[in-house]
């Protein structure tokens, strides 16, 4: 299971024209504690793992009220207007070797190491593409998570604009730096269908 940090991404929110049950924010956690495994996507190409997590709008909405108790609904709601059409996903990069860190795998040097943080901090959405349906969105948010060499994997939180939950949601990534190639990462929309509201 993925565990996500929703730094740069507070409030990024969906709608969706499928119908869905409606929770509390009590029942929406014991839902998504059972469920959002469900919402994960996993490839693995010779040492390298590839992960992708949807990422609920209720869910999401649950961080912020975790993160900052005070936060009213009149806020929850603002944001909720002002990031309702941007789909978002954590999509993860691990190796399948233990303590090992992507970033310093087969490093060179350090000027190396330096281009790899540039690449991830800001050139990375460029070869991140949703197909959705019939449409295929660009990378238009990105947040790459810094954990310095404390963790096995990095972090990309990623952001597309588009507002249909009724789809599959393909995730296509061009590897440039470990040269893995194009990585295709699926999530069912029948998954996404099945995911409830939040009543704020």
């Amino acid at each position: 299971m993925i565990k996500y940090c929703i730094i740069g991404f507070l409030g990024v929110l969906l709608f969706s024209s499928c119908e869905k049950s409606k929770l509390n924010a009590k029942e929406y956690k014991e839902w998504y504690s059972e469920n959002d495994n469900s919402l994960e996507s996993e490839k693995r190409i010779g040492e390298f793992i590839y992960k992708l997590k949807y990422l609920p709008v209720e869910a999401i909405i649950l961080e912020a009220i975790k993160n900052n108790p005070e936060v009213t609904r009149d806020e929850l709601l603002k944001i909720q207007e002002e990031q309702k059409d941007i789909q978002t996903f954590l999509f993860r990069i691990e190796l399948d070797i233990k303590g090992a860190d992507p970033m310093k795998y087969q490093l060179k040097d350090q000027i190396e190491y330096q281009k790899r943080v540039e690449y991830y901090s800001f050139i990375v959405k460029n070869d991140i593409f949703l197909v959705d349906g019939n449409d295929t969105l660009p990378c238009i948010i990105h947040h790459f998570e810094r954990y310095y060499g404390s963790a096995p994997y990095l972090n990309l939180m990623v952001g597309f604009k588009g507002t249909s939950n009724c789809n599959d949601k393909k995730l296509i990534y061009n590897d440039i730096v470990f040269n893995n190639g194009i990585i295709k990462l699926t999530i069912n929309k029948e998954e996404i269908e099945n995911i409830p509201e939040l009543t704020i």
